[in-house]
């Protein structure tokens, strides 16, 4: 088995159509340049408690697949007046909505209903994890003397 570089982190994310249905976010479109990037899955193992003739194990099932991504981002805008920022996945999964005024500006303003989900593909070296369903939270960091970030937190469930 190969060793895995821990250092070389990536990920992508793209708003989904259809809640849990994975995007199929693309590296030249919906990478976001991340800081501090980590990830925790988490899962139930439900056993079959099954009366063998033999000694054997009980089969099991993995149930409540999530994942829990962190990370922080420096939130900068797009070259193009009135387009939406790389970032724009991220701020839409936390609860943000988009408004666009053509060739001008493009600002979120905080929703609380009808929340959009995003894929998450997060690559550690080569192996990647696909995060669906994923919303989240987000706080904004401006301190004097320091580049402005987004501290995100993105919870979502896993495939194997």
């Amino acid at each position: 088995m190969a060793l895995v570089s821990y250092k070389r982190k990536v990920i992508l994310a793209k708003l989904e159509v259809t809640y849990g249905t994975d995007s199929a976010p693309v590296a030249a479109t919906d990478g976001v340049l991340s800081m501090n990037l980590s990830l925790d899955l988490a899962a139930d193992d439900l056993e079959r408690e099954l009366d063998h003739p033999y000694l054997a194990a009980n089969p099991s099932v993995l149930v409540g697949r999530m994942a829990t991504v962190e990370f922080d981002f420096e939130p900068v805008g797009h070259a193009t007046l009135g387009t939406a920022a790389p970032s724009n996945a991220i701020m839409e999964a936390c609860a943000h909505a988009g408004v666009s005024v053509a060739s001008t500006s493009f600002t979120y303003n905080p929703i609380s209903s009808a929340a959009k989900s995003a894929t998450i593909h997060f690559y550690m070296g080569d192996q990647r994890v696909a995060i669906t369903g994923c919303r989240g939270t987000i706080d904004f960091e401006n301190e004097i003397k320091k580049f402005p970030k987004a501290h995100v937190k993105l919870v979502g469930q896993f495939a194997i």
